[in-house]
Parts: structure tokens; C-alpha cells; sequence
């Protein structure tokens, strides 16, 4: 119960934090102030876009919740793929896009990302 609440009360904090969005990723993927963007591939040819953040994992989570709620984006759930939560895949739909986005820990204090967009539109 305790740790629930802390982490409720993190993610308000995070809410309270400014952010941006990169130009070029923008109008996808909203990116806190901290995401350093270092690129991306084709879209539909893997990552469309990657980078890090100066942050704790934990911190980097929040801020990426944050925002995406902020922008309209509904959480789906959220996959552990590395002992101790060091390595985790979030995934979120808005409209006919799901949006996959991979956070990492590379540091105490640094955080990487993989972002992705597909559409679930049938064709």
C-alpha cells in the first residue's frame, strides 16, 4: 500500500514537470525536455526513433507517462524484459495508432529509449 502511494505520488510529481516535444519526432512521439533524441530508422523498418535522458529509469517512466497522457495517448499495459525492471516495453493507443516505446537503464542516472508507431487500421 505504502509503495503504491509513493509511486502515485511520483507520478504526480513527474506530471508537474516541464516538457517538449523534438522537432521532427514531435508530432508523434511527445518527448520530455530531457530526451536527448540521437535519431531514428524508416518508419516500418524497426525503431523509428531513439535516444537517452540524464535521468533514473524511474524518473525517465514517469516522465514518458506523463506526457503521453497529457497528449491523449490511453496506457495499454507495460512488459519487464530484464530482471529488476531495468529494461521494460510500454505500449499505448490513441485513435487507430499504437505507440511502442522501450525504456532502459544504461546508468544510475541515464535512461534509453526506442520508440515506435504502427497503425491498427485495417487495410
Amino acid at each position: 500500500m505504502l509503495r503504491r502511494t509513493l509511486y502515485m505520488a511520483l507520478i504526480m510529481l513527474v506530471a508537474a514537470l516541464p516538457c517538449s516535444t523534438s522537432a521532427g519526432q514531435g508530432s508523434i512521439l511527445p518527448l520530455p525536455v530531457s530526451a536527448r533524441p540521437q535519431g531514428g530508422g524508416q518508419k516500418g523498418a524497426g525503431w523509428q526513433g531513439q535516444g537517452s535522458m540524464p535521468v533514473t529509469f524511474v524518473h525517465a517512466e514517469g516522465q514518458f507517462k506523463s506526457l503521453m497522457a497529457q497528449r491523449g495517448w490511453r496506457f495499454l499495459h507495460s512488459v519487464p524484459i530484464a530482471p529488476g525492471n531495468t529494461r521494460t516495453v510500454h505500449a499505448w493507443r490513441r485513435g487507430n495508432q499504437e505507440m511502442t516505446l522501450m525504456l532502459w537503464r544504461i546508468d544510475i542516472g541515464k535512461t534509453g529509449y526506442s520508440w515506435g508507431v504502427s497503425s491498427t487500421k485495417k487495410q
